[in-house]
């Protein structure tokens, strides 16, 4: 990092928040000692456990002191920051006799599991998940009271005795909602980029994330570790095109992203969207602010036709279309094909005929 504002766009990173979040939550300020300084504003709090965890296991990770708790603000070496011998604050306080975790099973024929104290664990950085509310939460922390976590987390040694949590935050949350003090966890030695690529891999099968949180941690493992496509796509068991289209959808703008619900946008609409000509795309973001409301696949695609370009993109009330005879309707799956000789790009198209009969082509994409 060589200016302030490099640890500004860190600390968004990490929090999964936007830039102009940070400025209006942080004074981020060189010192004269040479120190980057995130300070919270007046009135402004990270009264988010996960949060506050995060900024000190980001600030921890860049060499700096975890939380200035006094000035309630994080401190961390810009490149010509000169020594002090001002120690960095501890981490959370831990029970000696949770240094060493518990062995659960001393089964020789696999692996030792352990449990580790809730109270021990971190969370790294930058996280996949950015959704704030999790409506299955309160159904998994129930769970937990009855039967206790079933399938272990997974983490990896840090200094003091800590933790951090490479995979399982959300079973973590609810052991703590449930009161438990104990988690069962297997432990390994992960190097950053291994840890990353492990959490990615975990959370990518999960339906419940986002097509934009896995743009976005794409982005990271790319811009952080200098991945290709091609090696992240290999990496990750998924096709370069896979990889391109899911990274095309950072190109929609932050402030359409903020004003739509949680995992509305898909990969599919952002990449109808980005293909209409460039008034027509003003047209729909337009309507996207206005309504907060992303139009599905067909409503993007009749909306950018230069034909129908004065039709809304949703229903009219109390508008009547005339009656229409019976036509082949296309259904849209959003399955790709690249041919392997030519590696000509098609798009796998259904056609639904007025008898119900279904039958498939292919259409070769602009």
């Amino acid at each position: 990092m060589k200016l302030p504002s490099d640890f500004a766009k860190k600390i968004a990173e990490a929090l999964g928040m936007t830039e102009k979040w940070v400025q209006e939550w942080f004074d981020v300020e060189e010192d004269k000692q040479g120190y980057f300084v995130a300070k919270l504003k007046p009135k402004k709090f990270l009264d988010k456990k996960d949060q506050f965890r995060t900024m000190c296991a980001l600030v921890r990770d860049l060499g700096g002191e975890e939380y200035l708790k006094g000035a309630m603000a994080w401190k961390v070496p810009g490149p010509y920051a000169k020594k002090t011998n001002t120690t960095s604050t501890p981490g959370p306080a831990v029970d000696a006799r949770y240094i060493t975790p518990h062995v659960v099973t001393d089964d020789k024929s696999r692996p030792p599991q352990f449990t580790v104290p809730v109270k021990a664990l971190l969370s790294m950085p930058f996280q996949c998940r950015t959704n704030p509310d999790d409506p299955e939460m309160a159904e998994l922390t129930e769970s937990i009271k009855a039967l206790g976590v079933l399938q272990p987390i997974l983490v990896r040694p840090k200094p003091n005795g800590l933790y951090e949590i490479v995979y399982g935050q959300r079973r973590v949350k609810a052991a703590e909602k449930a009161g438990l003090v104990e988690i069962p966890a297997n432990i390994r030695i992960l190097s950053d980029q291994e840890a990353y690529e492990v959490q990615f891999s975990e959370n990518i099968q999960r339906e419940d994330l986002s097509d934009m949180e896995k743009a976005r941690m794409l982005n990271f493992l790319i811009t952080k570790f200098g991945y290709t496509q091609e090696q992240l796509a290999k990496k990750l068991g998924k096709s370069q095109p896979w990889i391109s289209q899911h990274l095309a959808m950072l190109q929609i703008p932050e402030n359409i992203t903020r004003v739509i619900k949680y995992g509305e946008l898909t990969e599919g609409q952002a990449r109808e969207i980005l293909a209409a000509p460039a008034e027509k795309r003003e047209e729909i973001l337009d309507h996207i602010t206005e309504t907060g409301e992303v139009p599905s696949i067909r409503e993007i695609r009749r909306a950018a036709q230069p034909e129908q370009l004065s039709e809304p993109m949703g229903p009219t009330p109390g508008h009547l279309e005339p009656e229409r005879e019976p036509r082949p309707e296309e259904i849209d799956t959003g399955f790709e094909w690249t041919c392997p000789e030519c590696e000509e790009k098609f798009q796998l198209i259904h056609v639904k005929n007025p008898d119900g009969s279904v039958r498939h082509k292919l259409e070769a994409k602009d």
